[in-house]
């Protein structure tokens, strides 16, 4: 059926992985999932699949689909391949230093299984009983090598190991060490890890492939049910995780499906279908939303274990950020802690670099080091000083501290990817009596002259500084209308409300030409009552009595929360 070009959902693209995803655990694609996928493409919506597989494997599941125009993502993010034109729309090959660590492993561990993949042949170094299983149980064209040589110099597209469970994470560890940031590796089962060239990946495919079909990042969404769907996940507007995911999988979703048995992608389908025809948009799933003020609590519980311990630093601020970090971090931004340097990633720049105490709580709770490290923070030989630092903290994208050059250093960062046509967006939070700098405005003023409309910079307006309110100390407002002026995109928030945090940035990424400015109105001190709206907390660590006070109501609110 001929496709309704002025429909909403020829504005989506919705990208699937397969194996575990849209085919069950016995492979085969639930009934729910063909329907769905019919009354999605016949509306106008784009459906593509998206998969570790080989061209030949993937064509056999393309061809099952009830509408199959869309091209394919293949090989983890390696390649994109239209099945309509026979032909590769984009391919990305393993250069030199991939191809010198293959040869490595293959010397030094003669119990390790290597597969080659090309174009359109897997090339196998050792058959053994687990590359039999695999090529022989997805039909792929294949040949034995009696070494290395052998292997053809082009077309490397991804390289699979595999070994057993005891081994494959040490051997894993080791290969990201040895590869630098030129290869990015995933786990892709108990016995086995793959390698592409760094810039391949389901998620670069994914802004690859709606780069080639004029969609707009903002109107994708993806399902996934493992570790190596988490870029995926991570770099579309609404990713899904399938009810039987890794718990880890499940908290960077917006949706969370039912297992793949019982139809998933069907599943994941029928609730787009709905919001957008019945709501007018995608809202912020109930699951999601729940997830995200949990993860707040206890970001906010981070804040008062580190400056307890610290027995120094600024709880305040931090605590009324902590729901804006929450969202960016767990919600919003493509990142990935084990891969914190990834030229693909989103940036973060904290503009108010004294709130660090929120910041590392949110990096830790994300993964980028232990939790435990927070009770660390502010002691001379710890990662987590008084202001971030990028050379010493997992994470940390740029050094604060002096207010008005955060949002400068931000600004050059959007330029930067803006000049070398990387897909990456940068993110700021700014203090309302950091407003006072002059450097501020003219950063501002330089964003709006530059059309960065990657940048997202958010006001902390909790009306208090160091010293008292804003205008008892010196006015800033009105925030909003003087962003307006200096040519930017404004969105006035409740900071605390995640469907409005939602809202705001879907909005941010729907604007072109433009940066925005989100003014997040907040309480100081949130979540703490004695510290609620009190200028005095700006820079006092709580005591003994305090901090028990403190984590008390904040275990409490937990525990509601996750009852």
């Amino acid at each position: 059926m001929k496709k309704d070009n002025d429909n909403v959902f020829s504005k989506w693209l919705v990208v699937s992985d397969i194996d575990g995803t849209l085919n069950n655990k016995f492979r085969f694609m639930p009934r729910r999932n063909y329907n769905a996928i019919k009354s999605f493409t016949e509306k106008g919506g784009n459906f593509a699949l998206a998969s570790s597989r080989a061209k030949v494997s993937l064509e056999r599941n393309y061809k099952r689909l009830p509408d199959n125009s869309t091209p394919a993502i293949v090989m983890t993010g390696s390649g994109i391949y239209d099945f309509k034109k026979q032909k590769w729309l984009w391919y990305n090959e393993i250069g030199k230093t991939g191809k010198d660590l293959v040869r490595s492993i293959y010397y030094r561990f003669p119990f390790v299984e290597i597969e080659i993949f090309t174009k359109d042949v897997v090339y196998i170094l050792r058959e053994g009983l687990f590359s039999s299983l695999q090529v022989y149980g997805d039909r792929l064209p294949h040949k034995y090598c009696r070494s290395i040589e052998e292997v053809p110099a082009g077309e490397w597209g991804k390289v699979i190991f595999l070994t057993l469970p005891v081994f494959c994470g040490k051997l894993l560890n080791r290969s990201r060490e040895e590869g630098g940031r030129k290869l990015y590796f995933t786990r892709t089962s108990p016995i086995s890890f793959e390698m592409i060239e760094r810039g391949s990946g389901k998620g670069h495919a994914v802004r690859k492939l709606a780069e080639i079909m004029g969609i707009d990042m903002c109107n994708t969404a993806a399902i996934g049910d493992y570790y190596n769907d988490e870029d995926m996940l991570c770099s579309v507007a609404l990713p899904a995780a399938c009810g039987q995911a890794p718990k880890y999988i499940k908290s960077i979703a917006k949706y969370q499906a039912c297992h793949c048995n019982k139809g998933a992608v069907g599943d994941f389908l029928e609730y787009i279908e709905e919001n957008l025809q019945r709501q007018g948009g995608i809202k912020l799933d109930a699951q999601l939303k729940k997830s995200l003020q949990v993860t707040a609590c206890k970001v906010r519980m981070g804040v008062i274990e580190g400056t307890f311990n610290a027995k120094s630093g600024h709880p305040g601020g931090s605590l009324s950020i902590a729901d804006i970090l929450t969202y960016l971090y767990f919600a919003e931004m493509h990142v990935d802690p084990k891969d914190p340097a990834s030229p693909e990633r989103d940036r973060f720049v904290l503009s108010k670099g004294h709130t660090a105490p929120a910041l590392y709580s949110a990096l830790a709770l994300k993964g980028f080091f232990p939790f435990e490290e927070i009770k660390t923070l502010r002691k001379s030989d710890s990662r987590l000083q008084g202001h971030p630092s990028m050379k010493m903290t997992p994470g940390v994208d740029m050094s604060t501290g002096s207010l008005g050059q955060g949002i400068s250093t931000a600004v050059g960062m959007a330029l930067g990817g803006k000049h070398d046509g990387s897909s990456y967006r940068v993110y700021t939070v700014l203090g309302d009596g950091e407003l006072g700098e002059g450097q501020v405005w003219e950063a501002a003023m330089f964003a709006a002259a530059k059309k960065l409309d990657n940048l997202v910079a958010v006001i902390d307006n909790n009306n208090l500084q160091i010293d008292g309110t804003l205008e008892e100390v010196n006015s800033v407002y009105p925030i909003a209308e003087k962003f307006v002026a200096f040519g930017w995109n404004v969105i006035e928030i409740d900071g605390h409300d995640f469907d409005q945090i939602d809202a705001a940035f879907k909005a941010a990424k729907e604007c072109k030409g433009k940066p925005t400015a989100i003014v997040a109105k907040t309480i100081k001190g949130k979540g703490v009552s004695f510290m609620e709206d009190q200028c005095s907390w700006h820079g006092t660590a709580p005591n003994a009595e305090q901090y028990e006070t403190a984590m008390g109501e904040l275990k409490a609110a937990l525990a509601e929360l996750e009852a």
